[in-house]
């Protein structure tokens, strides 16, 4: 059975990229000022795309991590794979993800998100949620509409970690992580022979 775990992001979060109508003058997703409806996400709530569970914050005065080196830590475990919610503003973006053991660099996988405005997505790239409009300081743009990628990063090496890295990229947003843990058969033992 796949063993997930929504990791809770609150204390990296740094932007806001989600607004009710009444305070869309608020948004931060880019430099115009735009940011997703609130209305229709499911903040706060566990919530299931392609059988991952997620938890995206409650929204308030942050919502989302945009990358500056933060280091996200958890139980230690063997992934499997990394899954992310998580859209770019400026074009398609790739960085690396590294991941951790006692906060020591041990292996890295390329993150990649999507454009929130409809174009071609990385092939990695799943819509995860599309919404009816853009929220703007003028008012909605039913115009664009917006998408929330998911993103599977398959860890290709298998090694116990507690820990992950982001890169520093001021045009990702990263609004949920959860991690898969590598299933038992899959796992390493302590002398690396496989299981």
């Amino acid at each position: 059975m796949r063993q997930f775990k929504c990791l809770d992001l609150t204390g990296c979060m740094n932007n806001r990229g989600i607004t009710t109508i009444d305070k869309r003058d608020k948004g931060e997703i880019n430099a115009s000022g735009c940011s997703f409806p609130a209305e229709e996400l499911p903040l706060g709530e566990v919530f299931v795309v392609d059988d991952v569970p997620f938890l995206m914050g409650r929204g308030g005065d942050f919502d989302n991590v945009v990358p500056e080196g933060q280091i996200i830590e958890f139980p230690e475990s063997e992934l499997a794979v990394i899954h992310v919610l998580g859209a770019s503003n400026d074009g398609n973006m790739m960085e690396p993800l590294a991941l951790l053991r006692h906060r020591e660099w041990i292996h890295e996988e390329p993150l990649r998100l999507s454009y929130f405005i409809p174009q071609t997505p990385f092939a990695t790239n799943r819509a995860a949620i599309t919404m009816s409009c853009l929220h703007s300081n003028g008012g909605p743009l039913p115009q664009y509409k917006p998408i929330l990628w998911y993103e599977a990063v398959a860890v290709e090496l298998p090694c116990a970690v507690d820990g992950m890295k982001l890169a520093d990229n001021l045009c990702m947003h990263i609004f949920a992580i959860t991690i898969e843990e590598r299933q038992r058969a899959d796992r390493q033992s302590d002398s690396g022979i496989m299981e």
